[in-house]
This record gives C-alpha cells, structure tokens and sequence, in this order.
C-alpha cells in the first residue's frame, strides 16, 4: 500500500496568517475559529501560537512585532526567518472571505485527526484482545469529533465574526424603546416563582437538587405550565423516566388535575393525548450512541425549523461523555455546555439541563443537608460559570410534601432575579401549589 501525505494546504495556512497579520477583522475570525492544530505545517503552527498569544496579551501585531515574538521565543531560524514572515503578508484574502479560507483547513484539520483515529481504531480491530465496547467508544468519539467540526463547517454565514455599531441597529433600538424585548421570559406558572424567574428562549438553564428531592417533578410541571400559558413545544431527553408511558402519565396527571389511572376516563386519556402529541416530543437514542451528538444530530432540523421551544435533558449523567484526547471531564463539560448554549441561542430554543450534586455530606450535628448549589454539580464549575440561570430544588423537610425552589442565578434581570419560593405537592396529580390545599382549592 503507498503511504499518502495526510490531507492539507500549505498556500491556504499562509494566506490565513497573512490576512491574519494584515487585518484586524481578518484575525479576529482566524482566531475565533481555528487553534494550532488546525495548521499541518510546523512553522505555521508557531506562527499562528505567536499571533494569539499577541492578540490575548494585547500586543499590536504587525510584521515587525511578530517578528520579535518569534525571536524571543526562539522560533525565528524554525519558521523559515525573516523572509519567510514578510513572505506571509503577500497571499492575502479580503476579510468577507477569510472564513471560507478558515473553514478549509478546519475541515482538513479534521480529516487528519479522524485519519490518525482510524487507524488507530484499525490496528486494535487487529488485536482479538481489545474488547468491542472500548472499540464502539472509539468509533463514537471519532464520530462525535466530526459532528462537531461540521456543525462549524456547514454552519450560517451569518454567524461570521463582525463588529455592530450601534447605528447598524438603530430600528430594533427603537422597537425596544417602544415594546421591549420580545423574549423577556414566560409565565412559568406560578406567580410567586415569577418573580423571580421567567424561563425564555435562548437560554441556558441549569437545575440542581439531592436526589428524591423532586427535581424531574418539578420540570414536569412547568413543562406542563410553558406548554399552557405559552403554547411551548419541548423536545425531551429523559431516560430515567422509562417506560414511556410512565412518563406520560406524569404529564397528564398535572395536566387533567387528576390520577391518569386511577380517576381518568378514556375520554380524558384521548384529550390528553392530543394536547400532548402538539406540545412533546421524546428522544429516545440508540444505546450503542448514548451520546449529546446523537442527541443534537437527531433534533436539529426541527430546531432550525423551529419545531419546538425548548429541550430537556434528564438527567445530564444519562448521556455518555466522550473525551478527546488527553481531554479531562471539566473541559469536557464546558465544551458541551458551550455548545448546548450556542446550539440554544442559535435557534432561539431554550435549554434545560438537571444535572445531580456531586455526594452530599452532612454538616457535623446537622440532620439535614446544606442546599446544594450549581458549584457542587459533578464534574466542573462550568454548570454555573455557563448557566444563563439556575435552580436549585431542595425538600427541607422530607416528610413533607413541600420544595423550595432556590433560584440561585439569572444572568439577564428581565428574566427575574434570584431568591426562594416555596411550592407544596399534590402526591395525587403530581401539581404543585403555592399554598398548603388544607381547605383551599387553586
């Protein structure tokens, strides 16, 4: 078999740097979009590493000052010298197309880790020791790593990196003056709770709580509320609410006010039915890619056709993680979380995700746990550093079938600000009350 030169192109590394070099809106896109690795050529690789580093230290990048950061870093004599800087500066692209030239080579960085992951997944087929789940695992983050240089790749030329003066949105200034912003927040129904927060499309939403604390409860009801006040459409990711008819009949207690099996008619199940089958769908993935590609892979063409408002995921631990390289579990998850919000912002859904506290401890002659934060999440500070909002859902007391819902961020005050509400429960129909119902009817 001939060996084959991994794919590349050299002429494109050097008028990305150029334009790099030369141009300020040119760097900023080069910058946003590509790392060294996305560069097969050494020299480049430096270049490139010096340029950022310039760029992040707010050092003026010219000819001369990249030159004297390669000199200081002893990378001169490596990239080629002097000439080979000035050289750069004479295959350049307007800053319009300096993202198709910077999407070449991420599509070319691509094909060259995924040549790398394949033939290391070939050689181990070869070895009957290797076991076939570890292979699968291979196989899916070799596909999870295309999926996401895609999603790059093929992504709205809109999304080009650009300066906005105001005077470029002078209209919608004056629609906000006049009726504010159109995605202030919904009714999550109930009216102490929206005081506090207001669930919008768009964002980022983490909700925390010790387990039996009635976290995945409380996302059915206002699941069930959004769908009601606001006519939300949710697309929803819950494994642990299996069979699905179980599931379902959660969602149609809150929503009939009754017991589905207990006290509901055959009438009732068909009107139950039909409202839920306009307000939900259910993901259900393969177990052989358990993945948040797979999961994202499957509903993006009804996110871009705007099929639905909202996506649930829970719980997070139901989805496998699937590092690259040398990737630990908190980069992992702020690289997901990053782009679960991008994937939210992009097409004005908003995302919820419940995610479980790492083990809780008990205070020293404390009965009770502290109320969990999103820092004590599992995994990474990124579940709150990323959240656009948080909620925390904690039982102070057990034996009684009451929550407190601690709002504990909100990144934008027009979706509410942070505090508590407690709401009591209705073990027969799964709703929550803002008033304990002895003797009083909602």
């Amino acid at each position: 078999m001939i060996d084959r030169q991994p794919p590349s192109a050299l002429d494109i590394e050097r008028t990305v740097l150029g334009s790099a070099l030369t141009d300020t809106s040119s760097a900023r896109v080069v910058l946003e979009l590509l790392d060294e690795n996305s560069f097969y050529s050494s020299p480049n690789q430096k270049v490139f590493l010096c340029l950022k580093e310039m760029t992040d230290g707010g050092v003026p990048v010219d000819i001369l000052t990249l030159i004297e950061a390669l000199r200081k870093k002893q990378w001169i004599e490596g990239v080629g010298g002097e000439s080979y800087v000035v050289e750069l500066t004479e295959s350049i692209v307007t800053a319009a197309n300096i993202k198709h030239y910077a999407k070449i080579l991420l599509d070319l960085a691509a094909r060259r880790r995924a040549i790398i992951s394949l033939t290391i997944l070939k050689n181990n087929l070869f070895e009957a020791d290797n076991d076939l789940v570890g292979l699968t695992n291979s196989a899916d983050l070799l596909a999870t790593q295309l999926q996401e240089a895609t999603e790059i790749i093929t992504g709205e030329e809109s999304d080009t990196a650009k300066i906005v003066s105001p005077e470029m949105i002078k209209d919608r200034m004056e629609e906000y003056r006049q009726n504010g912003l159109q995605n202030d927040g919904i009714d999550p129904g109930w009216v102490t709770l929206a005081e506090h927060y207001r669930p919008a499309r768009g964002t980022l939403n983490i909700i925390t709580g010790i387990p039996s604390h009635g976290k995945s409860e409380f996302v059915d009801a206002l699941m069930v509320n959004t769908a009601q006040s606001a006519k939300w459409k949710w697309m929803v990711f819950s494994p642990e609410n299996w069979p699905l008819e179980l599931h379902i009949q959660k969602i149609a207690d809150k929503f009939l006010g009754v017991n589905l099996r207990r006290e509901a008619t055959a009438e009732q199940l068909s009107t139950t039915i039909t409202w839920a089958n306009q307000h939900f769908g259910f993901v259900q993935l393969s177990e052989e890619n358990h993945t948040l590609s797979a999961l994202l892979h499957l509903i993006i063409k009804q996110a871009k056709n705007h099929e639905f408002d909202a996506l649930l995921i829970d719980p997070w631990n139901e989805l496998d993680a699937n590092l690259e390289e040398d990737e630990r579990e908190t980069e992992y998850i702020s690289r997901s979380l990053s782009r679960l919000r991008r994937f939210g912002r992009k097409n004005n859904v908003a995302v919820f995700i419940v995610a479980h506290p790492a083990k809780m401890y008990k205070p020293h002659g404390q009965e009770t746990y502290d109320v969990p934060t999103l820092y004590n999440i599992s995994g990474s500070a990124a579940w709150y550093n990323k959240a656009d909002n948080g909620l925390c859902i904690y039982r102070p007391d057990v034996q009684k079938d009451e929550i407190d819902v601690h709002v504990q961020k909100i990144k934008f005050k027009i979706h509410g600000n942070p505090g508590m509400v407690t709401l009591f429960y209705d073990k027969n129909n799964g709703r929550f009350y803002e008033k304990e119902r002895t003797g009083w009817e909602p």
